[in-house]
């Protein structure tokens, strides 16, 4: 029998059967933090490894597993948002600026007087910064407006939330290949945004199992509803912070 350091109760198996903490050594040295390191990127790795995988192949069913209460093997929605939201703000920081130069040409906003372009060019910058926020609100009102024409599906307002951090997690996903390829061509970004209408209303559908056109009407129409709502929010925020906080 070993006593457990953690709560002082007996146990033989390698965890204690009362808090769960693992058998361990009462003094640490560097190879137990060695250990311990690749523990964790393993179990990290695996973890994220299996849940894109289910996100690329399955995405509803996955999700309904998920919420089915299929969890151990996964990634949580929010880690998984987090995580990939994290690694495109870090790529999009060395690299959106040659996207932003594309889209204003694109734009011609040259052809704008010098007092427009610094303004048009001080709200892009603090939209910039301010990615880390505003990248919350789609999923949310997505979240919003499925719920709105899914209702009669007995289906949560948070669960609807897990389905859509989960899908936006690939969305970084692909975005973040399409922001190195921005080198070659900041075309590639448009790219993103076609992959991502066809991927979210397949995702969306396996999760409802339903292929009827009236299902995709509605899914589309979530999405686009929601970005018109975020779009509306981002232009809401940068008007006050620059009448009334700058």
């Amino acid at each position: 029998m070993s006593r457990c350091l953690n709560c002082g109760s007996e146990f033989s198996d390698n965890f204690c059967g009362h808090c769960g903490q693992e058998e361990i050594v009462p003094r640490i040295r560097f190879k137990h933090l060695v250990a311990q390191f690749f523990k964790f990127i393993l179990l990290i790795e695996s973890h994220i490894l299996i849940t894109i995988k289910n996100l690329v192949i399955r995405p509803g069913h996955f999700v309904r597993d998920y919420l089915a209460g299929k969890r151990a093997p996964f990634c949580s929605p929010i880690q998984f948002f987090l995580l990939f939201m994290t690694v495109y703000l870090i790529l999009f920081g060395f690299f959106g600026d040659r996207f932003i130069s594309f889209m204003n040409t694109t734009m011609s906003i040259d052809q704008l007087t010098q007092e427009q372009m610094v303004k048009i060019e001080k709200m892009q910058t603090f939209i910039k910064r301010n990615l880390n926020i505003l990248y919350f609100m789609w999923p949310i009102g997505m979240a919003l407006f499925l719920e709105l024409f899914f209702h009669k599906k007995d289906i949560y307002y948070s669960e609807f939330l897990v389905l859509v951090f989960y899908l936006f997690g690939i969305d970084f996903i692909l975005s973040l290949s399409a922001i190195l390829l921005t080198v070659i061509d900041p075309r590639f970004m448009l790219i993103r945004v076609v992959i991502g209408l066809v991927y979210f209303p397949f995702a969306i559908s396996q999760f409802f199992q339903s292929k009827r056109i009236w299902t995709f009407i509605k899914i589309y129409g979530s999405i686009i509803m929601s970005f018109i709502v975020y779009v509306i929010f981002v232009q809401v925020f940068s008007f006050i912070y620059f009448v009334f906080l700058q």
